[in-house]
């Protein structure tokens, strides 16, 4: 699970008039990730994986004057990743991760404001997990 929100001012002019904007933008993403491990006998091992779930993206948006607008909505995502676990301890452990990832919905159409055509906005994406093992 992921979750992300962010907020900024924006400008608009119509040519009539100058508006200003403040746009609220959150991002919720749930997904299931099915893991290999092909070299399982090492402490700190390469993981190949693949993941499906769903992305949520929230926009809100106040304009100047009084008027507002939000929207939501709700797509499948699929991708894939590589990474490497680093065991910091017996409990502890680090995942640096590289993907790439194909959603309706999601990061790369709020950043970008990418059409969501028929195969969605896709985008690579780097993450680090901190991981606690119980």
């Amino acid at each position: 699970m992921n979750f992300i929100r962010f907020k900024y001012d924006d400008y608009y002019d119509d040519g009539w008039n100058f508006y200003t904007t403040t746009e609220t933008i959150s991002i919720l993403s749930l997904t299931m990730l099915a893991r290999m491990y092909p070299l399982s006998t090492s402490t700190d091992r390469l993981f190949f994986g693949a993941e499906v779930g769903f992305d949520r993206l929230g926009i809100k948006s106040k304009i100047s004057g009084g008027s507002s607008y939000s929207d939501n909505w709700l797509g499948l995502c699929l991708g894939v990743n590589t990474g490497y676990r680093i065991n910091l301890n017996e409990k502890y452990f680090i995942e640096p991760l590289f993907g790439y990832k194909i959603s309706k919905t999601g990061m790369m159409a709020a950043m970008f404001d990418m059409p969501a055509d028929l195969f969605g906005t896709s985008g690579f994406h780097v993450d680090l997990a901190i991981g606690l093992r119980f």
